[in-house]
């Protein structure tokens, strides 16, 4: 009983060994995409304007190879005209690992929605090293 015992907390031990370094850097990337997208996502918005959609995602976003990226985007309906929302998102903002500034990407759609302009705001960031985090393979 004793040695079924040992046996059975020498896998379990061997086992969290093995995967530690996959659940350690997934964890990590997961709280640098949170803080990253924070950023962008506690940002003030421009007036007569509100958020429709929301979201983040890493992994490989940008090329291919072995590199994660970090993305965050909204999009927003406003009343305002495409110069004034060029004008208000001019500054950058950190970057994922805060090493550096990170520009942000307006793309406007086509549609009008109520006669009020749609578009996305975007940051993103790109080349960081993988570790174990099968999503940037």
């Amino acid at each position: 009983m004793k040695k079924t015992i040992i046996i059975l907390i020498t896998i379990l031990l061997i086992l969290g060994l093995m995967f530690f370094p996959f659940v350690r850097d997934i964890t990590s990337n997961n709280r640098t995409l949170k803080k990253f997208s924070n950023h962008l996502f506690d940002s003030t918005l421009p007036p007569m304007t509100k958020e429709i959609t929301r979201n983040s995602e890493v992994g490989i976003l940008v090329a291919n190879g072995d590199h994660c990226d970090f993305r965050a985007k909204m999009t927003l309906e406003t009343s305002l005209s495409k110069q004034e929302i060029i004008s208000f998102y001019h500054m950058a903002m950190p970057s994922a690992k805060g090493q550096s500034q990170v520009k942000i990407n307006i793309k406007f759609h086509d549609e009008n929605v109520n006669n009020k302009l749609v578009f996305d705001i975007e940051i993103l960031d790109d080349g960081y090293n993988t570790g174990f985090d099968l999503r940037c393979v």
